[in-house]
């Protein structure tokens, strides 16, 4: 993700989030994106072990799973859509190219507010301990 820095702004988002919240109301103070792919067994699997630290941050942090194929309901990331996750999809891959995602599953953290990048790396890497430790010290700042 050549195209984030740390503290920087969060590039130009252009999705349309059909299920789970809609982006525009997502009210936490805390957004994590996760870029993904439907077809992706590894995708999945990181998402399956990301769960435990949704569910700890749950209300503090909205996750917003980014995907740019298979609208259809037969998509493997709906199962992931719940009051605190939407799905939303990358039609032209815009959202993709200005974060520089070359490769999934791959995950920002930024504040809502001020649209300040946090945090950005593999899923894999981002636990529960992890997203506490970021927020926890972004509210230090």
């Amino acid at each position: 993700a050549q195209a984030l820095q740390l503290g920087e702004p969060i590039p130009d988002i252009d999705v349309v989030s059909m299920m789970g919240p809609k982006l525009k109301r997502i009210k936490s103070d805390y957004v994590c994106l996760i870029f993904a792919h439907p077809d992706s067994k590894h995708c999945i699997d990181a998402l399956n072990q990301f769960q435990e630290a949704d569910n700890a941050m749950r209300g503090r942090v909205s996750v917003v799973i980014i995907t740019y194929t298979k609208r259809d309901y037969d998509n493997p990331l709906l199962a992931f859509v719940d009051r605190n996750t939407t799905l939303a999809f990358d039609n032209r891959r815009h959202t993709f190219r200005n974060f520089g995602i070359d490769y999934v599953p791959f995950s920002v953290i930024y504040c809502h507010k001020h649209r300040e990048t946090l945090w950005f790396g593999t899923l894999a890497s981002l636990d529960k301990a992890t997203l506490e430790q970021v927020i926890n010290n972004h509210k230090h700042l």
